[in-house]
């Protein structure tokens, strides 16, 4: 007898009282989104009053969100963000300039809104699609250091290279491009004998060292 699935988890994100407005926003932009419903404070609390909206019900690309109107308490961070696949560099620019509000903190594919949640826009195919800089150049929240400058290098050319010892190889996105004009917002890799792939990581330095860390230590497992 066949089990019938069911959707039964929703990402609840947690809002200071202008969660449908978020709701909203995110609506309008995403195709395939809609308001799927609205719930009401039923009576007076501590915070508010009766008819304050409490919890919005959404969906964004076919996927379930809720926004909760749950005050100052809580705020997002860096540890959690919604990755987008687009399809194609029109389709990158499009939804980083809509959602960008804070350029000061954003780098490598990720844009925070004006609701201070963190996107990821990246390609669907990273391996076939080269991408701008975004305003910053470094990790995601931070400005980037100058001193990691050299070591980003030798790991853009260690990719370009292609596959090491290890048979692992790397792709930078922007690697025919003039590095005063673009940085690579994502990396790409392929790990042979895993049918998942290519991965994709923020084009940072630290990633690129991860990647290089990574590289070795499968070298040293195949001795």
């Amino acid at each position: 007898m066949a089990t019938e699935t069911k959707d039964a988890i929703a990402t609840c994100l947690w809002f200071d009282e202008n969660g449908e407005e978020a709701a909203r926003f995110y609506v309008d932009l995403f195709p395939g989104s809609s308001i799927d419903r609205i719930m009401h404070a039923p009576g007076d609390y501590p915070s508010g009053s009766a008819g304050n909206v409490l919890m919005i019900d959404f969906t964004l690309f076919g996927r379930r969100f809720q926004a909760l109107n749950g005050g100052p308490n809580f705020t997002f961070s860096e540890a959690i963000s919604l990755s987008i696949d687009c399809d194609g560099q029109d389709e990158v620019d499009r939804y980083h300039d809509a959602l960008s509000a804070h350029p000061e903190n954003e780098a490598c594919g990720w844009v925070k809104d004006r609701f201070g949640l963190s996107w990821q826009d990246r390609p669907a195919h990273p391996a076939d699609a080269p991408l701008r800089s975004g305003p910053g150049e470094g990790q995601a929240g931070d400005g980037g250091d100058d001193d990691d400058e050299e070591d980003r290098r030798r790991s853009d050319r260690a990719g370009r290279e292609g596959p090491n010892r290890a048979g692992m190889t790397a792709t930078d996105e922007n690697a025919d491009a003039s590095t005063s004009q673009k940085r690579a917002r994502h990396r790409s890799f392929v790990i042979p004998g895993l049918t998942r792939g290519p991965f994709v990581c923020p084009g940072t330095s630290q990633s690129h060292q991860k990647i290089q860390r990574l590289r070795i230590d499968l070298s040293l497992r195949r001795r």
